[in-house]
This record gives C-alpha cells, sequence and structure tokens, in this order.
C-alpha cells in the first residue's frame, strides 16, 4: 500500500511537472508570436500593399470624411489598384467588415496621432493594425492552445500544435498585415469557441456580436 501510494504521488509529481512545463512553452510560442506581429511592420516605404492601403483608406474616408468613397484618401495617401470606381467615384473593393471594426479604433487613435499623410508609413497604422487584427489573431492563438490542451493525450500536444499554426503556416503573416484573412478565421474560431462554451454551461448559445463582421461564409452550428 505505501510503495502503491508513493508510486501515485511520484506520477501526479511528473504530470504536474510536464503540465507547467507545457504551459510555459505555450506562453513562449504566445511571446514570440506577438513580438513578430510587434517587430515586423511590413512595410518598405516608398511603397505600400495595395490591399492594405486600399482597407486603411476605406477606414480614413468614412473617418475623416463621413464617406465610403475613397477619393479624398487617395489623394491623402497614394493611389492603388485595390480599388472600384461607380459614378465617377473610387471605392476600395475589399469587404469592409475589417474597415467597419477598424473605424471606432482608429477615432480614438486619432485623439493622439495626426492624420495620416503618406500610405501606409505611419505610426497610426501600425498601432490600428496592431490593434484589430494582431490582437484578435493573438487571443484566438491563445484560446486554440487551451482548447488543444482540454483534449490532448499528453502535455506536450498543445504546445506543439500551437507552434505549428503560429509559426508553420501563413497565419503568422496575415496576422501582422492589415488584411482580413487570419483576422476573419480568428473570429470564426473564437465564434465557435464561445458556442462550445455556452453549451458547456449549459446555457443558450450566445449571439455571436462578432459573426456578421467575418467577410468569409461559413457555415456556423444552428442556435
Amino acid at each position: 500500500m505505501a510503495a502503491d501510494s508513493m508510486q501515485t504521488v511520484a506520477e501526479r509529481t511528473v504530470a504536474d511537472a510536464s503540465e507547467r512545463t507545457s504551459r510555459r512553452a505555450i506562453l513562449l510560442v504566445l511571446g514570440v508570436f506577438a513580438f513578430l506581429t510587434v517587430y515586423f511592420r511590413g512595410v518598405f516605404s516608398p511603397w505600400a500593399n495595395p490591399n492594405e492601403l486600399s482597407r486603411f483608406e476605406q477606414v480614413i474616408a468614412m473617418a475623416e470624411w463621413h464617406t465610403f468613397s475613397i477619393d479624398q484618401a487617395i489623394a491623402a495617401l497614394g493611389d492603388h489598384e485595390d480599388k472600384s470606381v461607380a459614378n465617377g467615384h473610387f471605392y476600395s473593393n475589399k469587404a469592409p467588415g475589417l474597415a467597419f471594426a477598424a473605424y471606432p479604433v482608429y477615432k480614438l487613435l486619432r485623439l493622439v496621432f495626426p492624420m495620416p499623410d503618406f500610405a501606409t508609413s505611419n505610426a497610426i497604422f501600425w498601432v490600428l493594425r496592431l490593434l484589430t487584427v494582431s490582437a484578435v489573431c493573438l487571443f484566438a492563438l491563445w484560446r486554440f492552445a487551451r482548447r488543444v490542451g482540454e483534449v490532448a493525450p499528453a502535455p506536450w500536444v498543445a504546445p506543439l500544435l500551437t507552434l505549428a499554426v503560429a509559426m508553420g503556416t501563413t497565419f503568422l503573416f496575415y496576422a501582422r498585415s492589415f488584411f482580413s484573412h487570419a483576422w476573419t478565421a480568428s473570429l470564426l474560431f473564437l465564434a465557435w469557441d464561445l458556442i462550445r462554451v455556452a453549451e458547456a454551461s449549459g446555457t443558450r448559445r450566445p449571439r455571436l456580436a462578432a459573426a456578421p463582421l467575418a467577410e468569409e461564409r461559413r457555415a456556423l452550428p444552428p442556435a
């Protein structure tokens, strides 16, 4: 009996140590991921990614001139090919979900930062991207790690899969870009995660405020 008890204690000690190591590894992956989204801006002045610039000008047009037309934004920040023409005016040809989500963040940032003056080579663009796309992606990655940890057969599985998603796919690139790809995927995953949390707690599935912002149509489980 004493030997069995000692063996049980030893097994629990090893398991606890493995869990702590797993948590530290996950935090390390998340920390490196966050650092990379901050450090690598992806801006090579005087050039700008037309995809990002088109979305950014959409935000600026709404916030500064209260219009969806990006005519004035193009004059202020520069021209690009990611636009459409209608009735003599230019518009961003990107789905507007990310621009709508970034709008209130931009309005708050304008209390501190000046109006951007050239393409995406402005501090306000970098901070805007961090607080919208990068923050959502980092939170989704953390929830992913937690979810995997709940069902993984061994403690090392969660940090390894989190590392694979964070560094072994295009998720990092899109998480540090003002694109909607990783942002939309993260919102969809967080919506599913919220549904599962509600199911586990025995409550009704919540109405998801973020779901209408998703720019890719996907089938969500029926409410």
